[in-house]
Formats: structure tokens, sequence, C-alpha cells
């Protein structure tokens, strides 16, 4: 033959010709093995003998770390594992949490409060709340708090404002 494929070698007969007739068998003057194969890898030639890394999937969830795996092109095949396909990979953005209908980005910490409004004369206890990748800590379910206001009086049919003075008989 006057090739062979790649990795095999070539095997040559000595012919002797004598008187027109050929001895032995074998038709080509040369022979050489075949250039190794290349591998197609994501719609890249990937050389023989040429590693590429590969990963697991195309993104991770946030706080995950990509798999990759060195895979090597040998002879026109692929090694390592066939579940290592994707040339790239990203993991994920954290995600935002919501509080009373606000967004909080992921690593932002907020007053939050447990209730909208207190009566009038008290105060609103806020804490601390931070977003943890769509999580909240903590408590309190509202994103801001104010007292009510202060309520009027009504005394013989008379209303007085709060803090208005009035003068009333016995």
């Amino acid at each position: 033959v006057s090739s062979v494929p790649y990795g095999q070698g070539c095997k040559s007969a000595i012919r002797t010709c004598s008187n027109g007739v050929l001895s032995g068998s074998g038709d080509f003057a040369s022979c050489a093995p075949e250039a190794p194969k290349t591998c197609l890898v994501n719609g890249r030639n990937v050389a023989h003998n040429e590693a590429v890394t590969l990963f697991s999937s195309s993104t991770v969830p946030f706080g995950q770390s990509c798999q990759g795996e060195t895979r090597t092109c040998v002879n026109g095949v692929l090694g390592g594992s066939s579940s290592f396909t994707f040339a790239s990979c990203t993991p994920n953005a954290p995600a935002a949490c919501m509080l009373d209908g606000h967004t909080i980005a992921h690593g932002q910490t907020v007053k939050a409060y447990g209730a909208k409004s207190v009566p009038f004369g008290s105060s609103c206890a806020a804490v601390d709340r931070t977003c943890s990748n769509g999580v909240l800590s903590g408590s309190g379910s509202f994103f801001s708090c104010s007292p009510e206001e202060p309520k009027d009086c009504s005394v013989g049919g008379v209303t007085i404002a709060h803090g208005q003075s009035k003068n009333f008989f016995q």
C-alpha cells in the first residue's frame, strides 16, 4: 500500500526481477504513514496531542465552582469524560432579595421593621437585614415604619386638637 493509518508501520518486501517477471507482491515504490487526525471540539479543530480544558456545564449556581477537565486529542479521538463538553463556564450572579416591595442587592444591609406603624409616642424598632443570594437574614417584614398621628380629644361635643388646651367647667 502507499499509505497506512497513523501509528502503523509500512511493510515492505523485496521483489526481484527475473527475465521480465517480478517476484513477490507489492505494487507501490513508497509508503508513508498518514498524518494523525484532529478532533473537532466546539467548532474548533484541536490538533493531535493537543490538550483542551472543557467544563461539565456552561454555568453554575452562585457560590459554586466550575468543574473542568483537561482532555487530549489522540488521532481524532478526544480523551477524558464525555460529560465535559463546554468550552467555558461562568458562575451565575447572586440573587437579589425582596423586602416589602423593595429590591435588596446581594450583600446589601438594610433596616427592617416589625410593623409599618406604631402608636403615637412609641418608637419604631429597626433590625439590620442582609441579603445573601436571595435570602434575607434576621426578621422584620417592613421597609419603613412611622409613629401614628396623635388623636384629638372630644369632651361634651367639643373637639380639642392634640397639644391644645381649653377651659371646661364642672
